[in-house]
């Protein structure tokens, strides 16, 4: 949907940076990324962050959010934009991250699911109350999830702290854009991922707007896009118990039904998937065969009952 790769001359204001070259994709000349709280610059080809203050007692982050030409906020639940969205079941974002050090609790953020910009803008806006979900990527490698300034985890060694680039991948699975509607992110860094939550749209009243952030100047970033979310991406057991015998009751949340399958394995090191049969209840028929199988649904999570002998350490979701 668009990319902006900041292949532009150097300048210490990123709102007055040429446009031209930088953006592709199919809202490459109905959008386009500017500075919120902070005053940004392209450095090297790159979005260069500027964050809070230290020591003063300035806890402002630097963010761009996606505005229309006009300067207002875009909204990506708007016309066919949030039409192609929701049939393909939701957003992928990523982009390049270079940090300044791999020594520090300071951290690059991703928020979703805030209300419109105005005026006066919250000086986090990952925690702020009104953010339906933030997670933060610390520089020593530490991931912090947040939904409506609630933290809700907090990996203290979710990837290798670096000062390499790096790629982050956050998928959004969601079908609606309505209060109260499901949603679920699942995030990675280097291929590696670090992070998932559920949560809900709150007070977003149908609109969508995200943001990307920095809470220490220096921050690099390079390639960030947005783009429909792939249907074989964002698949995670969220919870699972025995329920007896060799039938297992497990909380998974799916890409595409029809193209994935629950998997399992023997052993890890030398021993291979294999699809597992399943059912919607145990005491229905257990066939292998897809997820569209599996009816129980809560959200876009699902309730699956899975049957395999005892010999089975390990479970999967497969689109393979």
């Amino acid at each position: 949907l668009f990319m902006d790769n900041f292949d532009v001359a150097d300048t210490n204001n990123f709102d007055d940076a040429s446009l031209e070259g930088r953006r592709s994709g199919r809202l490459a000349t109905t959008t386009l990324l500017q500075t919120h709280r902070k005053t940004n610059s392209i450095a090297g080809n790159q979005l260069s962050m500027v964050g809070h203050a230290s020591p003063t007692n300035d806890y402002t982050s630097g963010r761009v959010g996606f505005h229309r030409h006009n300067l207002a906020g875009f909204d990506w639940a708007w016309g066919m934009t949030g039409d192609s969205i929701l049939d393909a079941g939701g957003l992928r974002v990523e982009f390049d991250w270079t940090a300044t050090t791999n020594l520090t609790a300071d951290w690059i953020s991703f928020s979703i699911g805030h209300t419109p910009y105005s005026e006066p803008e919250p000086d986090r806006r990952v925690i702020h109350g009104e953010t339906d979900y933030g997670i933060l990527f610390k520089e020593y490698g530490g991931v912090q999830q947040w939904t409506n300034g609630s933290s809700t985890t907090f990996v203290t060694n979710a990837f290798p702290s670096t000062t390499n680039q790096q790629h982050v991948v956050i998928d959004i699975a969601f079908n609606s854009f309505t209060n109260d509607a499901p949603a679920f992110a699942v995030a990675n860094v280097g291929g590696t991922v670090v992070g998932g939550q559920m949560f809900n749209w709150d007070n977003n009243d149908g609109e969508l707007y995200l943001e990307l952030g920095s809470y220490i100047t220096g921050t690099l970033f390079d390639n960030y896009s947005v783009s429909l979310r792939p249907a074989s991406v964002g698949s995670t057991i969220l919870d699972w118990s025995k329920v007896s015998g060799d039938i297992m009751k497990m909380e998974v949340v799916t890409g595409n039904l029809a193209s994935n399958y629950p998997v399992a394995s023997v052993d890890l090191a030398g021993g291979g998937w294999s699809r597992v049969a399943h059912s919607d209840d145990p005491g229905n028929p257990f066939d292998i065969t897809n997820f569209t199988y599996s009816a129980t649904d809560d959200g876009l999570s699902r309730v699956i009952y899975v049957n395999a002998t005892n010999a089975v350490g390990f479970f999967g979701i497969s689109n393979e």
